[in-house]
């Protein structure tokens, strides 16, 4: 007695088989495509590093994607910083220093990593907090031919994580206080 999945599933009936075949072959057309298309926007593999890492070397990680832990600061009026801790950032405005010990926070990937809540909270500068960012790593190194070229606010930042497709607080939300 030979007996197929098919025949067992539509009952005998050799339409119902045809159309069940068509929509199988369809799901997997699907789920294929969603799979490259995943993979096409992830990118390569993130690189796991220090927030010192990338500032200190920062040639090193130009156009790779990174996974890095750092403190965000949105809550003043041009900011969406990247710091290593509250107390950098809140050092920042305190001391002027030729070397930026910063990065901007880009572009994050529409859909992706992030929560409406929390995207429209970093919008309207409200979230400072320790956080774990995805991106992508860009470094332009700035010279008086370069200045106003780099990134973020008046395009003066030489470091930044933009097409973020990973974006995680890392605790609730701990105000900067740099105003």
């Amino acid at each position: 007695m030979k007996t197929t999945p098919i025949h067992w599933v539509t009952g005998g009936n050799v339409e119902s088989s045809s159309f069940l075949i068509v929509r199988i072959k369809s799901l997997l057309a699907m789920l294929l495509l969603t799979a490259i298309v995943t993979v096409g926007e992830a990118g390569s593999p993130s690189v796991d590093v220090s927030f010192d890492q990338l500032v200190n070397h920062p040639e090193r990680y130009n156009g790779k994607r990174v996974s890095v832990r750092a403190y965000l600061v949105t809550s003043c009026a041009h900011c969406r910083e990247l710091w290593a801790s509250i107390q950098s950032a809140r050092d920042s405005r305190v001391r002027d220093s030729s070397f930026q010990n910063w990065i901007s926070l880009g572009d994050l990937k529409s859909g992706r990593g992030v929560s409406k809540a929390l995207s429209d909270r970093l919008k309207r500068h409200e979230y400072d907090g320790y956080v774990q960012v995805t991106g992508e790593f860009q470094y332009k190194r700035m010279t008086a031919h370069t200045l106003l070229t780099g990134f973020g606010w008046g395009r003066l930042n030489d470091k930044q994580i933009t097409n973020v497709t990973h974006f995680q607080p890392l605790g609730p939300r701990i105000p900067a206080q740099t105003n």
